[in-house]
């Protein structure tokens, strides 16, 4: 599970990711016992020393976990933001980094937007910066965190929706995120400064727009334990439905309406222990793909 924490603590994060070395590994000719190269493999060494082996993609360039985070968070040093919040996780293919840049969104929640920067080493998903944005994108993703109750957070917050957003913000935003995703681990200083400010107005810009997602779904009452029955079996699914629905029910962190039910779900995600890490990653998913899907349908 994710733990926020502080920026001085980021260097030692780093260092305890997982590392990895390209092997080849080798097919024998009985005949002939000549050793003819058969494919790569990647070792991953987690910092407790447990080994893992993957299939990498056959033109995939390693890049260690370190080594892909290192130059935003120099580019944040550097600008002169070293007080910002993080979380790290991390797994045998793949690491993220989740960085807070005083981008608190709702005192009374607790609620924090920031970026995510991914890294593989498997080479399936792309060395990813913050945010994902094409011409062709309704909508934009920020992870969140709620500090009340611990809960990671991801919002998908709609670029269509002229009540969230008025144009011309939505016009800066995608001028902005245009510019932030040029930066590269191996960009150059100044560039790199450059490029992590432009990450960080588009959070600042982000604020508000989150801010009225949450007041909307406070706004969506749920009265009836049929409508609560219905809106997790839509967007939640069979598997996780009983401790959604018990955690709705029993966290006082919650209350009766859409944001109660939101966190209900990224509650269990975040703290049950029992399930993977793929699920909670699912789990968060649905509960913001919930928080766009009802937003968009009222709005229609």
């Amino acid at each position: 599970m994710k733990q926020m924490l502080k920026a001085e603590n980021i260097n030692l994060e780093l260092d305890k990711l997982p590392t990895a070395k390209q092997l080849k590994v080798f097919a024998v000719d009985d005949e002939q016992n000549i050793n003819h190269t058969a494919y790569k493999i990647m070792e991953v060494t987690e910092n407790n020393g447990k080994k893992h082996y993957i299939n990498p993609n056959k033109n995939y360039a390693l890049v260690q976990h370190k080594e892909a985070f290192r130059p935003i968070v120099e580019a944040l040093v550097t600008s002169g933001v070293k007080d910002f919040d993080f979380m790290t996780y991390a797994n045998a293919k793949k690491a993220e980094l989740d960085l807070y840049v005083d981008g608190e969104v709702n005192k009374s929640e607790g609620v924090r937007i920031g970026i995510n920067c991914a890294n593989s080493l498997d080479g399936h998903s792309t060395l990813k910066y913050g945010f994902e944005l094409n011409s062709f994108s309704k909508s934009i993703e920020v992870v969140g965190y709620r500090q009340v109750c611990k809960n990671g957070l991801k919002i998908k917050v709609p670029l269509n929706e002229a009540t969230i957003f008025k144009l011309e913000e939505v016009t800066k935003l995608r001028a902005l995120i245009s510019e932030a995703t040029r930066l590269r681990h191996t960009s150059g200083v100044f560039n790199k400064i450059e490029l992590i400010k432009y990450s960080i107005e588009a959070i600042a810009i982000l604020k508000k727009p989150v801010e009225a997602m949450i007041n909307y779904s406070k706004a969506f009452k749920i009265e009836h334990a049929e409508v609560l029955k219905k809106l997790i079996k839509r967007h939640v699914g069979r598997r996780f439905m009983a401790k959604v629905r018990d955690t709705y029910e029993t966290e006082n962190t919650c209350s009766s309406d859409l944001w109660g039910l939101y966190n209900a779900i990224t509650y269990v995600a975040s703290h049950d222990e029992s399930i993977s890490d793929t699920a909670r990653e699912t789990l968060l998913d649905k509960g913001a793909n919930m928080l766009l899907a009802e937003l968009t349908a009222s709005s229609a």
